[in-house]
């Protein structure tokens, strides 16, 4: 073992055996192939730069970090009110306590309304149910009814001329009871959480330094041997 480290030395210009070519050492001493292992990790411990920290512990640590931090960007809790009181998104978009709130029907995406008062059906009947059957009606099923300003004149709603004022008008809409949604608002996490994050923070700051220490030391003992 002493004339291959003295080979080692040589072969990389240098006149005396240096601790860095004990690497070796890992391939000679061991009785069973598992030992090997145990041997270099006994060697790295002392004289690489493992004793501090591990490169590829410190990678994990770096990942977990930016992961939590992401999720602490990403995080949203629901709003609450001076007294503490959970707050809802009204139909105008404003905060509301209420936890239902009333909004215009629709069937797939097109807008519910009410049949208009006194209107006929296209069989010509008297509509009797403006909310037909509780389920309202889009624009394209009332487009054949028509309108009766008076008894002697009626009108398609399609071509009626106050048709824009009818549906611009909420009391004609047909109008459901739906639940609200939660007003969200991002995460504001207890002075607690953040004060142990920061803490362990702290704690691998100093192992990195300690690590960043000693990788000095060993750059300046290999510098001296080459």
């Amino acid at each position: 073992m002493v004339k291959l480290l003295q080979v080692a030395a040589l072969t990389n210009g240098r006149k005396k055996v240096s601790i860095w070519d004990c690497w070796l050492l890992q391939h000679c001493l061991w009785d069973s192939p598992e030992d090997r292992e145990k041997i270099y990790d006994w060697y790295a411990a002392r004289v690489g730069t493992s004793a501090a920290m591990d490169p590829s512990r410190l990678t994990k640590i770096v990942v977990s970090w930016e992961s939590k931090l992401h999720a602490d960007r990403e995080s949203r809790s629901q709003m609450r009110d001076a007294q503490g009181r959970l707050l809802y998104k009204s139909a105008d978009g404003t905060p509301t306590l209420n936890t239902k709130g009333r909004f215009q029907g629709k069937r797939g995406a097109d807008p519910l309304y009410l049949a208009p008062a006194n209107s006929l059906d296209e069989h010509g009947r008297a509509v009797a149910d403006r909310t037909h059957g509780g389920k309202g009606f889009t624009l394209a099923e009332l487009a054949n009814y028509r309108v009766r300003p008076d008894s002697w004149n009626h009108q398609y709603i399609q071509h009626w001329g106050d048709r824009a004022a009818y549906i611009a008008d909420y009391s004609n809409w047909f109008v459901v009871e739906l639940d609200l949604s939660a007003l969200m608002e991002p995460t504001r996490h207890k002075g607690v959480y953040v004060e142990a994050s920061l803490r362990e923070v702290d704690v691998l700051k100093v192992e990195v330094t300690k690590y960043k220490a000693q990788l000095h030391q060993h750059i300046q003992a290999m510098e001296k041997d080459i």
